[in-house]
């Protein structure tokens, strides 16, 4: 197993693109939390010597960060009571909404038309719609049951599945946001936290944070004993998963080694893995 070591991990790490057409910068937005603000640095040409860090004055307890798939807007949950949603124009790095959710919002993943909010201690997620923030209507178009304690949330493209990591009740649950019904991967004895889905929507990538394993489960099989297909090997207590921008890498912050485990996103095998 090979590590990309770092000195302190940042478990909540997402690199996009703002910014479309020529002269896109690329930023790093990561949760800071307890300083009262997001942090934006450049990371242009992977050069993080002369990289700027841009405070966001938002709050004091940012955790989940998602970006929509167009680059255009970067949303941040506040872990509190009542629970916000903070909505931040990712061209110019300023707040430029609030939506209020769930108690305890922490995963936060975007559609190219829907927001999706895991609230902890609501035990639910949280729709939201973007064309409706800042108008009169409540942009929160539905909340869906998620079981017990979601905390990383994950959605298919088209928003035709809704994934949560329970993370007290060692599930990962499915739910159509329709119908409302729910399936669940069968308790492994494990903490799930972080949760990603493959770009073809066929795989979830889930850690358990309570061992050292990275989970790799069959969409098609949730609800059955067949469902997780691999549990890889990474560091100890796996925090977060993130896939590169075409979906071919997977990577996986260790919070208790301060490591970065990477591999290949196919069938949940690597050569780093």
């Amino acid at each position: 197993m090979r590590h990309l070591v770092f000195g302190l991990v940042m478990a909540l790490l997402l690199v996009v693109s703002v910014a479309t057409g020529s002269g896109a910068t690329p930023f790093a937005y990561l949760s800071n939390t307890g300083g009262m603000g997001l942090f934006s640095m450049s990371v242009v040409a992977l050069d993080t010597s002369n990289g700027n860090a841009m405070p966001v004055q938002i709050g004091k307890t940012t955790y989940g960060v998602a970006i929509d798939p167009k680059g255009a807007k970067a949303y941040v949950t506040d872990f509190s009571i009542p629970g916000k949603l903070y909505v931040i124009d990712a061209a110019k790095n300023q707040l430029i909404g609030t939506v209020l959710v769930g108690s305890m919002p922490y995963g936060v993943t975007a559609t190219d038309s829907r927001v999706y909010v895991a609230n902890v201690l609501s035990n639910t997620v949280s729709v939201v719609d973007p064309a409706l923030i800042g108008t009169a209507a409540n942009p929160v178009v539905a909340t869906l049951p998620a079981g017990r304690f979601p905390w990383g949330v994950a959605a298919s493209p088209d928003g035709g599945q809704i994934y949560v990591s329970n993370v007290f009740g060692s599930l990962v649950t499915a739910i159509d946001p329709v119908t409302k019904v729910t399936r669940q991967v069968p308790s492994d004895g494990g903490t799930p936290s972080g949760i990603v889905l493959s770009p073809d929507g066929a795989r979830l990538f889930v850690t358990n944070f309570g061992g050292t394993t990275l989970w790799v489960i069959d969409v098609a099989k949730i609800g059955t004993a067949a469902a997780i297909l691999n549990r890889i090997p990474v560091g100890s207590q796996p925090y977060d998963v993130v896939l590169n921008r075409d979906g071919t890498r997977v990577y996986v912050t260790n919070s208790s080694s301060n490591t970065v485990s990477r591999g290949q996103q196919a069938y949940g095998r690597g050569d780093d893995f």
